[in-house]
């Protein structure tokens, strides 16, 4: 995968962006994309922002940023220092410089070589936390390979084939290694150590090692287990994201300038929208449930929940589509919204991406979903408003 391509995939990182906005206030954010033939992004050391955004394919930070930094990119590295959280996605991770709230890191490659005050996160290849770093709350693993050197003073979760531990763990210690496990000489852990493997531990002389507690994988059948998982949610994702796909793109085709204006009227007031679509989810159901009771809206209820569920549905694939024509707008630098196949795609990638997100992700999502319903039910009143101050012609036939 060449690397435009990875900075086309790294439009994420405006999602993030929109997730970070939900989450709590952001007073001041800057957003660099990557700009020349290598889509490179330079953040200078010279400049300090308050919420840096960053999306290219080699991305370097050397300012300071005093709120969080978003970056995604194949060839990313942060040397500046931050003073709250770290998300990045990228191919080649490599963070040198102090982080004073949390670290979530995917990536290929990662390398951690500053201190981290709050919790790290990482899901990745090939991961090394060195001796140059500490962490401040706990480290939660998932990858191909760990190495950690660094003090740890929460909680350890990894899950890897290998794992290698060689320094001072001060709280509980989880590991599962499927293929080998190493506890280095300079290792302290406190507390007694939850192993899940294929074979025992290889420990160092010198190591202080409370205990060391064995459940040994019999016949790779656990790991067997969760590859069949892994492999199932990967096919599922993908049908999800195929089915998603082609609905947004027939209906965009059938539909093409509906759809369209569908898409501008919901940008137009994302708030007022909001509003709208927040009203007519609780209040469709309420009156139906009404003219339901009274017995001779019977049958109107039932056309109106019908609507309301189609609306709803269609609310979705608007969603999509308006996410990624923004995102393209927004790195694109044009002036307007485009609906086309790329923007779609991207639409459709960057919600399922959000549908992994727990709490904060899913919320980004209702919020998209009811400013898109809002923004159908603008524009049908519109158009019934329309149709009302439009002249009525009364034709007279010659006897």
């Amino acid at each position: 995968m060449t690397k435009k391509l990875l900075s086309r995939l790294s439009l994420f990182a405006f999602v993030i962006a929109t997730v970070g906005m939900f989450a709590s206030p952001v007073t001041a954010a800057n957003f660099l994309k990557g700009e020349g033939e290598n889509l490179t992004v330079l953040a200078p050391a010279s400049e300090t922002f308050q919420n840096l955004y960053v999306a290219g394919a080699d991305v370097l930070v050397n300012s300071a940023v005093t709120g969080d930094l978003y970056a995604v990119g194949a060839d990313l590295t942060v040397d500046g220092g931050v003073e709250q959280d770290l998300t990045i996605i990228g191919g080649t991770v490599k963070i040198s410089s102090p982080v004073g709230g949390d670290v979530r890191v995917a990536g290929g490659t990662v390398l951690i070589n500053s201190n981290v005050s709050g919790d790290v996160v990482i899901l990745g290849g090939n991961t090394i936390i060195s001796d140059k770093a500490t962490i401040g709350g706990q480290l939660i693993f998932r990858g191909s390979s760990l190495t950690l050197d660094a003090p740890v003073t929460g909680n350890v979760d990894i899950s890897a084939e290998t794992v290698s531990i060689n320094s001072m763990l001060s709280g509980e210690v989880k590991v599962k290694a499927t293929r080998e496990f190493r506890i280095g000489e300079k290792t302290q852990i406190a507390q007694s150590i939850n192993y899940t493997g294929s074979r025992e531990a290889i420990i160092a002389g010198g190591a202080q090692v409370n205990e060391v507690r064995f459940d040994r994988i019999e016949n790779n059948r656990e790991r067997g287990n969760g590859d069949e998982f892994i492999a199932a949610w990967i096919f599922a994702t993908l049908i999800k994201i195929i089915a998603l796909g082609l609905a947004a793109l027939v209906l965009t085709r059938l539909f093409a300038r509906t759809s369209h204006r569908a898409v501008l009227t919901a940008k137009s007031s994302y708030w007022k929208n909001l509003g709208i679509g927040f009203v007519a989810i609780i209040a469709v159901p309420v009156i139906s449930i009404v003219l339901m009771i009274t017995g001779v809206g019977f049958y109107l209820a039932i056309i109106l929940m019908f609507l309301y569920f189609l609306m709803l549905a269609l609310s979705v694939l608007l969603a999509m589509v308006l996410l990624g024509a923004e995102v393209m707008r927004l790195i694109s630098s044009k002036q307007h919204v485009e609906v086309n196949w790329h923007s779609i795609l991207l639409g459709v990638l960057l919600f399922t991406i959000l549908s992994f997100i727990p709490v904060v992700g899913w919320l980004a999502m209702m919020a998209l979903i009811i400013v898109s319903l809002g923004g159908l039910v603008s524009m049908l009143y519109d158009g019934v408003q329309n149709d009302q101050t439009e002249p009525h012609v009364t034709i007279i036939e010659n006897n």
